[in-house]
């Protein structure tokens, strides 16, 4: 989540981060998205199942267009 916040005022930090290496946060929302809400609880995610849902985000997002951030960065701005 602090990622998604830095990247929003990414102007205003100028900090030197690579946000297209980012993963989408996991919350119930982007859960819902992913039609996955009924499958796992993002409180209690192993990391078989974070390396599943963001494949899953990976799918989601293969039609977004991706400028400064990932792909995965960018579904969960899609998904709020």
């Amino acid at each position: 989540m602090t990622f998604k916040y830095l990247f929003c005022f990414r102007d205003y930090t100028k900090l030197n981060i690579d946000f297209t290496v980012c993963d989408c946060p996991v919350d119930s929302i982007v859960l819902n998205q992913l039609k996955l809400g009924d499958r796992y609880v993002w409180s209690k995610l192993s990391q078989g199942d974070y390396a599943d849902i963001q494949k899953a985000v990976d799918l989601a997002s293969a039609s977004l267009a991706a400028q400064d951030c990932s792909k995965r960065l960018l579904f969960d701005f899609e998904a709020w």
